[in-house]
């Protein structure tokens, strides 16, 4: 497929299928069994180097649709209310990498010679992106000769000097190493007081919250109802005690769970004979609607997926023989970052991801072939890693298809509680939804919180065991600060608790007390809800759009209208945000049909004369 990027006319082979992927790369595996040597290594490099080149024309097209979508802001005709709610679900992408493409996009526009520059292999896509954040007006030639010359280290030290608020320079130039590691032994009911207290965390901060955002604010809320110490020595002394964990090993994880990479449905892992005869992707991008950026977007990314599913294999192989140290590289990241122009958190998840993929070959052909997308690909590698003998993994990869990633989010958060808390009950099951089980109904009081009764009894009605042996642990990787703020808090209420109790009690109990504070504080334990805010509390008090992550300026709406005689009833309600309800159904970009709750079907994406781009029904599940 012949592709107009620019200044250069360049032709993008349709990626070939992972069968053909396997067998092509068989020789060049062959002919690296001796990886303890030094030719080995080499080889090794020179093939991952070139597979990465090729990812230049690639990147140039998805740059370009882009900026043109973050420009018209598409995500919203289609019926999404925020860029990152459509990166995350039609995308499988972050907002971040969106944008950062979008960024790059509009550098191409203001930067002569920087596009040709990426697509023919001159510059990696690491150095394209820190040009493309200079500020206007500056001299192209001499910053693309000295890109050249410098490395990715240099040259973002040098963007900063001239652009103080450049992030992707920053970024690039900040070393690694900033993340630590919370782990506290607890019992079974702690734990799922912790899966509970982070639910009503997000509802409280009124959007959804990361474990280490929720795990600050839990800390922070604490913190403020505790009146000031005199004895201020012993608190310290016993966060001296406890100490923060960390490892390299924990370190890697920590980066490799933001996954930045591209993803589809299965719908866009076209055979290779049609994308061959695909019309050029750029080709009348300035008049192309939302509905055909998307489209146009979601085929590239299709085939970036088929293309670093030959590269993920080779660059697991380079990450566990060093191949960096071999080259004079001081860090893997320095090497991916130098040497292949890439993102290092990109390089550290396709390395995670092909860890799992070793394991579980279903698991490996869904995501290599784009039937899974790259953030659900990532939520599911924890419980593929926990199921080796892989009797689950065919489920979660079929059930992952069928839902959203919000939706998908849950479960399995829910599955790893219950693997933690109750291991006989995950080994019967594997955590699975009873509608991934083929099972009518929704999970019962040992099974997990019922799917009708909305989130917040998702969260707050788990099996509650009362065991008071601490066979489980409450886990988390973040900044630094967050993990010693949190670690800090627990060491006070320990101490406040020995002078109630006259005994030093364990990290769990104390976790269990600052849980129940914050539950408590945010009314996530009030049995009795006003009948005012019963459609809200029934929705989890946040919008039920599938993928919308909206938790404030909710809105009760009326499924069918009250001006075409809608009753008042629960049933004929439902929880949505503010731009939902005002520009979503009422400017006929999403419709709503049936009854509240488990009845709904959604269609989003309306558009006259053509079909609807997605449509779900009750709980998130795709038609």
């Amino acid at each position: 497929m012949r592709v107009t990027a620019g200044l250069a006319e360049v032709t993008l082979e349709s990626a070939p299928e992972p069968t053909a992927d396997r067998t092509a790369e068989t020789p060049v595996l062959d002919d690296l069994r001796g990886l303890q040597q030094a030719d080995g290594l080499v080889a090794l490099d020179r093939r991952l180097h070139a597979l990465c080149r090729e990812r230049g024309p690639l990147r140039a097209v998805l740059a370009r649709i882009a900026w043109r979508l973050v420009i018209v802001r598409a995500w919203e005709r289609i019926g999404y209310a925020r860029l990152s709610d459509y990166a995350v679900e039609r995308l499988g992408l972050s907002a971040r990498w969106v944008q950062s493409l979008a960024q790059v996009g509009e550098g191409f526009r203001v930067f002569p010679g920087l596009e040709e520059a990426l697509v023919s292999g001159t510059l990696g896509w690491t150095k394209v992106r820190l040009l493309a954040s200079l500020p206007p007006g500056e001299d192209a030639p001499s910053w693309l000769a000295r890109a050249r010359r410098l490395t990715a280290e240099q040259l973002s030290k040098q963007v900063r000097a001239v652009d103080r608020g450049s992030i992707d320079a920053a970024d690039a130039s900040e070393p690694t190493g900033h993340s630590r590691v919370f782990e506290a032994r607890c019992s079974p009911d702690v734990r799922w007081k912790w899966y509970a207290a982070r639910g009503a965390a997000s509802r409280a901060a009124g959007r959804m919250l990361a474990i280490a955002e929720a795990a600050e604010l839990i800390a922070a809320e604490v913190l403020s109802a505790l009146p000031l110490d005199e004895d201020e020595d012993a608190d310290r002394e016993a966060c001296d005690e406890a100490g923060v964990s960390w490892s390299p090993e924990a370190e890697e994880e920590a980066g490799g769970s933001e996954l930045f990479g591209t993803g589809s449905g299965r719908e866009d892992a076209a055979p290779a004979d049609r994308a061959a005869h695909a019309p050029p992707l750029l080709e009348g991008l300035e008049q192309a609607d939302a509905f055909e950026l998307d489209e146009r977007f979601r085929r590239a990314l299709s085939m970036e997926q088929r293309l670093d599913a030959r590269v993920g294999p080779l660059l697991a192989l380079a990450w566990d023989h060093w191949v960096h140290r071999a080259l004079g590289y001081p860090t893997r990241e320095a090497y991916a970052r130098e040497r292949l122009g890439m993102d290092p958190t990109r390089a550290r998840a396709l390395v995670r991801l092909e860890r799992a993929a070793v394991l579980s070959e279903p698991f490996a052909r869904a995501y290599r072939t784009g039937a899974l997308s790259w953030v659900k690909a990532g939520v599911l590698v924890p419980l593929v890693v926990s199921d080796p003998l892989g009797r689950f993994v065919v489920d979660w990869v079929a059930w992952a298809e069928r839902v959203t990633v919000r939706r998908l989010r849950d479960d399995v958060e829910w599955a790893l509680a219950l693997e933690e808390t109750d291991p006989v009950a995950f080994a019967q099951s594997g955590g699975l939804p009873p509608e991934a089980r083929g099972e009518a109904g929704t999970r019962n009081a040992e099974s997990g919180p019922s799917e009708r009764d909305g989130e917040r009894d998702r969260e707050i009605g788990a099996p509650q065991r009362k065991s008071a042996e601490e066979t489980c642990s409450v886990r988390f990787i973040g900044p630094a600060d967050v993990v010693q703020l949190f670690r800090a808090v627990l060491c006070t209420v320990r101490r406040r608790m020995e002078r109630d109790m006259g005994t030093l009690p364990t990290e769990g109990p104390a976790l269990g007390a600052m849980l129940d504070h914050a539950l408590s504080t945010w009314g996530a334990l009030d049995t009795k809800v006003p009948a005012r805010h019963r459609v809200f509390d029934r929705d989890g008090w946040r919008c039920a759009v599938p993928g919308c992550t909206s938790m404030q300026n909710l809105h009760d709406h009326h499924i069918r209208f009250r001006s075409a005689q809608g009753s008042d009833a629960l049933e004929n309600r439902v929880t949505l945000c503010a731009f939902h309800h005002l520009r979503g159904v009422h400017a006929a970009r999403l419709r709503c049909v049936g009854q509240a709750p488990d009845g709904l079907t959604w269609q989003m994406g309306i558009r006259p004369g053509a079909a609807p781009v997605v449509a779900y029904r009750s709980g998130d599940l795709q038609v």
